[in-house]
């Protein structure tokens, strides 16, 4: 897994959402793993956001985005981008579960069902990433 939580795109690090950028990152993927993108505010920045998710969608197969609280940031509603060749649909409650158990961190935030709840977006997000 990769996690990328990144500067803001200006200047020269808006080359860190280029499709370019993306493709380097896959091609340091092994096979099956996953990129975590914190891909801006849906409230504050929905168009940054949207950029973000459809650059991810033209190098990867499989894409979801999920809703998730930074009450230190303007906003407050961030979203996190999960991007795979691997059909992330197809990702179990189960699976997730064993991962998380396996970890065997004291977590404040992350757990499993979170996991899943925070990938339904209301409607106008829904259509923000059409």
């Amino acid at each position: 897994m990769i996690i990328l939580d990144l500067s803001a795109p200006a200047g020269p690090a808006e080359e860190l959402i280029s499709e370019n950028f993306y493709a380097d990152v896959k091609r340091a993927l092994k096979n099956g793993e996953v990129i975590a993108v914190q891909s801006e505010s849906l409230t504050v920045q929905p168009e940054l956001a949207s950029t973000i998710n459809r650059r991810l969608r033209n190098v990867f197969s499989s894409v979801k985005v999920h809703f998730i609280v930074v009450p230190t940031y303007q906003g407050g509603l961030f979203s996190i981008t999960i991007a795979s060749d691997v059909d992330l649909d197809l990702v179990t409650f189960e699976q997730v579960e064993s991962r998380y158990k396996k970890l065997n961190r004291d977590l404040n935030y992350y757990h499993p069902a979170i996991h899943f709840s925070s990938a339904v977006l209301p409607l106008y997000v829904q259509n923000l990433l059409r």
